[in-house]
């Protein structure tokens, strides 16, 4: 393959000596591809999947879907391993004397079979351990037994050598098909056919809930760049007759990205477990800019210029406080699904450490050393795992598109929000849904043998699911972006010609579709929509008040320093102010203001301002609140606090260099630039309220007006000519007129909410 039509992932892969490839694989999420690659350098790899991607299969070993993520992930074509999967199964079926490992490859599962095996042969009876994720295998399962003591030494290693024999006789033939050659139990053979069956099915129901996230993504996409180049032209227009608008201005300057420092946003030595002998090493953690965070052997090495041990990218993480809670909380669970005694306790991990959790992916560890330093990285950890910057589209009308078809399918499934990139969104959303509706843990609990293999076999069967799930949605997602860049260049080819029509058709539609929907509109207006919101704004606007004013201390503080240091003859161009949300210690006042306002909140007392009748008829109004995390919507509020804080800082910087570095107007200047913090910062706060209320009704309402609604507004397809038709579609248009119903009436509750 040449350079030319190398895929730019597969050429960047191809630099990368064995360590970069396995942190480069650990940054992606793939570490079941990274096990099966150890020692390889990237440009052997590349060589050998571009000739035949086969090779990871059956040289490396790696279960199908987990070889398609991979060369999916390089942006290669797929179809070799699909044949290969199809092949496989056919083997499988048509003769028993056949050589190959088919529900190895069929069904990728290498890894849930040699738990099941032990099962449904009537070894480890009862092995004590769970293995909910694999950094848990090699130190808490390895002490696993069968339950049995030898009485010497020497019957112990016959017992342990007989047992390695038969154990890799069962294995191979279950990889091989060959149920015949050892005594399976007829039970635990056919629960075994009836997982894999079901995680073989799960495949095309992935690629129906996908194909349907596509078409609606598009739509929307399409839509939403028609309403971009209507709004710009009318924008144009407006600005060629002089009329005035009504968007309210901000006020304080904003800080240009050229003045923005390139430093990292937080750097500080903890104590990291590794993840090959679990030993504790001090490491340098720095948070870069994007919030992806590199991790150096020491500070010296960092000072030096030298490359990063590895790096880690939170999106997708849970971020827990207390690992062994959870890990108690997780064997209660498999102790009600698997059989055996719950924990009595649990103190595996020391106080102050902090778990990074991901059901598939790797395991972080993290040791501090005070609880101050603890709650700092508390907070700092799960601000990476909401804003590491990982999405690959960038412009906002896309960006905007598929928010809206994500939070249409979470809804539709019934699924939490996740945060990550594209893939990483779409991946869980499904893996989660499909793995809750069509397998789920308990299915495993039919299986022989004891709690601790069940639970193995059951976090293994996910981890296949997932790598299936990754797979197909990656290269779906590859489709997209092809399909978007499409219709961009078609649009703005084509459609300008179109824009007086299509202003007018939509127009039309607008109000066809209004007054066709309004009865129905109308009543849940009046019984949902409004108390609704006018209950969560009066309910959260008051309590950010506290929060918003705790930076006007730290304005005080720091524009007092930064004159003194001008006064004392400091070179000017070396002050700035600008850095000063990247100074933990001077933001702590602010911190602290938004964790009390977070502790005041309360997912009940939302619910409990509710009118109880609205909540009769909107239905389950708690469980979304819940969903929806009103801790996401703190930090979110506080993220934008902390940049007009920047804008503050620095827009009285510069107006006192422009006024001559006078220091006789520092009073007046801090005073001017603090009613203007007051007054952005106001608008930002109202602005996540009213978003959070638009959300919590598009949760609630949006399936069920759609439902209600949706054959009276499809008959208004006759009104759009054929040429408009792939971007004005009448359901769409319906859709983003609920919108703007809610985001209605979310302005009005929080304007009313500010006057009282």
């Amino acid at each position: 393959m040449s350079s030319a039509t190398t895929p730019e992932a597969c050429q960047h892969v191809a630099t990368l000596n064995p360590q970069q490839l396995q942190d480069w694989l650990q940054q992606q999420g793939m570490d079941e591809q990274a096990k099966h690659l150890k020692s390889l350098s990237g440009a052997i790899i590349v060589n050998k999947v571009t000739s035949n991607p086969a090779w990871l299969v059956k040289t490396q070993g790696m279960p199908v879907p987990v070889a398609e993520s991979f060369v999916a992930a390089l942006g290669l074509d797929t179809a070799p391993l699909n044949k290969l999967s199809k092949k496989a199964a056919s083997s499988s079926s048509s003769s028993s004397s056949s050589k190959k490992s088919s529900r190895s490859s069929m069904l990728s599962l290498s890894s849930v079979a040699s738990a099941v095996r032990q099962s449904v042969t009537g070894q480890d009876s009862d092995s004590g351990g769970s293995s909910e994720d694999d950094d848990d295998d090699d130190d808490e399962d390895a002490s696993s037994s069968d339950g049995s003591s030898s009485g010497s030494d020497s019957e112990g290693k016959k017992k342990t050598k007989s047992k390695k024999k038969k154990e890799s006789a069962t294995s191979a033939a279950l990889k091989s098909g060959l149920k015949k050659s050892v005594p399976f139990s007829k039970y635990g053979i056919a629960v075994y056919e009836d997982i894999t069956e079901r995680i073989d099915r799960v495949r095309d129901s992935i690629k129906k809930s996908l194909n349907k996230f596509t078409k609606d993504f598009l739509i929307l996409y399409r839509s939403a760049l028609v309403n971009e180049l209507l709004r710009q032209s009318a924008a144009d227009n407006a600005a060629l007759e002089g009329a005035p608008t009504d968007k309210v201005q901000r006020q304080l300057e904003q800080v240009p990205a050229s003045a923005l420092s390139k430093r990292p946003l937080h750097m500080e030595t903890l104590v990291k477990r590794g993840n090959v002998r679990h030993s504790w090493k001090e490491r340098l953690f720095v948070v870069r800019p994007d919030h992806v965070i590199a991790y150096y052997a020491s500070a010296d090495n960092y000072a030096a210029g030298a490359k990063p041990k590895g790096t880690i990218n939170l999106c997708g993480y849970d971020i827990v406080r207390d690992p062994n809670k959870r890990k108690i909380e997780v064997r209660e669970q498999h102790a009600r699904l698997f059989g055996g005694d719950p924990p009595d306790d649990y103190t595996k991990y020391e106080p102050l450490t902090i778990e990074c959790y991901h059901r598939v992916k790797r395991r972080w560890l993290i040791k501090c050393k005070d609880e101050e330093q603890f709650e700092r990285w508390l907070d700092i950890l799960t601000t990476c795992s909401r804003f590491v910057s990982t999405r690959s589209l960038r412009d906002p009308v896309e960006c905007a598109a598929f928010d809206n078809a994500s939070r249409n399918l979470a809804n539709r499934l019934n699924e939490f929000r996740i945060y990550g990139s594209e893939i990483d969104i779409l991946t869980d959303t499904l893996a989660n849904y499909y793995w809750r509706t069509k397998i789920g843990d308990g299915l495993f609990s039919k299986l022989p043998g004891g709690p601790g293999i069940k639970a193995k076999a059951a976090a293994r069967g996910f981890n296949s699911v997932y790598a299936l799930t990754k797979s197909v949605v990656t290269s779906t997602w590859r489709s997209n972006i092809s399909s978007i860049d499409h219709a961009n260049k078609n649009l703005k080819s084509t459609f300008h010609t179109e824009l007086g029509t299509a202003r007018s058709v939509k127009k039309e539609l607008v109000a066809k579709a209004s007054k066709i929907t309004e009865p129905k509109v109308g009543e849940m207006r009046t019984t949902v929509i409004v108390p609704l919101a006018n209950a969560v704004a009066a309910y959260l606007l008051p309590k950010t008040q506290g929060a918003l004013r705790s930076s006007e201390v730290i304005l005080d503080t720091e524009t007092a320093a930064y004159c003194k240091q001008i006064a004392g003859g400091a070179d000017a161009s070396a002050c700035t102010l600008v850095n000063v949300t990247r100074d933990l210690n001077k933001t702590a006042p602010l911190m602290r203001a938004f964790k009390d306002m977070e502790a005041g909140l309360s997912d009940t007392g939302m619910a409990s301002q509710v009118p109880a009748d609205t909540r009769e008829v909107a239905g389950n109004v708690l469980e979304v609140i819940r969903a929806l995390q009103l801790s996401d919507m703190v930090l979110n509020m506080r993220e934008k606090t902390l940049a007009n804080l920047a804008n503050a800082a620095y827009t009285f910087e510069t107006r006192f260099k422009q006024a001559g570095q006078a220091q006789e107007l520092h009073s007046s200047l801090l005073a001017q630039v603090k009613q203007e913090y007051m007054h952005d910062a106001q608008l930002d706060a109202e602005d996540v309220v009213a978003a959070f209320i638009v959300e919590l009704l598009s949760a609630l309402l949006v399936q069920r007006l759609n439902t209600q609604c949706k054959d009276d507004v499809v008959v208004l397809s006759d009104i759009v000519p054929e040429n408009l038709r792939e971007y004005l579609n009448p359901v769409t248009v319906f859709e983003e007129g609920i919108h703007e119903e809610f985001k209605t009436a979310a302005a009005s509750a929080v304007a009313a909410a500010r006057a009282h």
